[in-house]
């Protein structure tokens, strides 16, 4: 594993706290208290902890763990590394507004809650693939699948997405919050696309003309 201690990898720390941060706001601020989900792993934890009553952080740190153990090879040791650093922040920060601070939902209103998650998500998400890392879950099994089929990931975490928003409609008994959680999914996959390409910086403009030589 090369040397980690370098500035490339301090900006990567940098985005991955700033990340693991800006997610667990988005779970707790906006989805935990309102029943409605996201996708991924905190899409996972969030289901599992209203079946089990677990802490969401001690959930997202038990369904990556097997995932980590045998997706080692497939992400490369510093990738690995940096994985896993994520997965721990990602279950503190969650555990500490949630459990220790005891932070609520700032809005009940489920359309709020849906777009602003969203973001939150989407910039948590996107910041930690800026750090070069992942949030494990779905990113994990889908370089596993990946590698060993021809699908391509991102079918594979549209699928896994899929998964979660039913069995949301299961936990929750309420297929109109299942609607606003692919809201917010939509506007999360959004938000990364953006934090990972950024603003377009040119326009192309098109004209029709009949004179052409003019």
């Amino acid at each position: 594993m090369k040397n980690i201690f370098t500035m490339d990898e301090l900006k990567n720390s940098i985005n991955i706290i700033a990340g693991t941060l800006a997610l667990s706001l988005g779970v707790v601020l906006f989805f935990l208290s309102n029943s409605i989900t996201t996708g991924g792993t905190p899409g996972i934890a969030l289901l599992l902890h209203h079946l089990s009553g677990l802490s969401m952080g001690t959930i997202v740190i038990l369904v990556n763990i097997p995932l980590l153990l045998v997706g080692m090879k497939y992400l490369g040791k510093l990738f690995a590394f940096r994985t896993v650093v994520s997965i721990v922040l990602l279950s503190i920060f969650i555990d500490l507004f949630a459990v220790a601070l005891k932070i609520q939902s700032i809005t009940d209103n489920i359309l709020l809650a849906s777009v602003f998650g969203g973001i939150f998500i989407g910039i948590g998400v996107g910041l930690i693939m800026r750090g070069e890392s992942s949030a494990g879950g779905s990113t994990i099994l889908a370089r596993i699948i990946a590698s060993k089929t021809e699908i391509k990931p991102g079918q594979v975490i549209l699928f896994i997405d899929f998964l979660i928003i039913l069995g949301s409609i299961y936990v929750f008994r309420d297929v109109d919050k299942a609607l606003w959680s692919i809201l917010s999914i939509y506007i999360t996959s959004k938000c990364i696309d953006r934090m990972l390409s950024g603003a377009p910086t040119t326009k192309v403009v098109h004209i029709s003309t009949i004179h052409a030589d003019r």
